[in-house]
């Protein structure tokens, strides 16, 4: 738990200190990459306002994200609260990608494995700003550590948790729908090598 506390402490500083050496700090999301940012800001910004638009009346992107930054901004001012919750997000990929490793692995290999993720450049960078990826990688990760709890057959609150997690993640990428039904498939697969035992 110390070192999962520790690498977020680091984690959540690289992000920190990258967002305020940058010439961009007041913005919502970091120039160094832009995505969907500037659609997610419109779309909170007329959600807030109560302007028609057809990409709110229109299923054409999973509603998640725009929920979360809706909640977050109305799209207007600086958007530090978004900029601030995004890096503590992507602070959390180096713990969890720790909490996944060191069942398996030393823990200097682990330790290490996630202090990259914690430093990685392509990390901090889309932790900069209201990107969908970060926190569709948090859930999918989240939900990995259930997954090995699945495997061993824990009960239902750690069924209706892995659920949950990727009902979450569905809402912010349609696709993983596709991902669920794979690792479902897997869990059935590994509860049943696990009752019978190949000899």
């Amino acid at each position: 738990m110390r070192t999962a506390l520790l690498l977020f402490a680091f984690g959540l500083l690289l992000r920190i200190l990258f967002w305020v050496a940058t010439p961009d700090r007041g913005a919502a999301w970091s120039f160094a990459f832009q995505g969907d940012a500037p659609v997610w800001q419109d779309l909170a910004q007329k959600l807030a306002t109560g302007r028609p638009d057809e990409l709110l009346a229109l299923p054409l992107r999973p509603p998640g994200m725009l929920w979360l930054v809706a909640a977050l901004w109305d799209g207007t001012g600086s958007g530090i609260v978004v900029r601030l919750c995004f890096a503590v997000l992507g602070a959390l990929v180096a713990p969890l990608v720790f909490g996944l490793l060191r069942p398996h692995l030393p823990a200097p290999i682990a330790t290490g494995s996630a202090l990259l993720c914690a430093a990685s450049s392509n990390l901090i960078v889309l932790g900069s700003g209201p990107h969908v990826e970060l926190p569709y990688l948090v859930l999918v990760l989240a939900s990995f550590h259930d997954q090995e709890r699945l495997r061993a057959g824990r009960g239902l609150w750690t069924s209706a948790r892995w659920g949950a997690l990727h009902a979450l993640a569905t809402l912010l990428r349609a696709e993983h729908v596709l991902t669920f039904g794979l690792l479902w498939l897997l869990v059935l697969w590994q509860r049943k090598a696990r009752r019978w035992p190949i000899p």
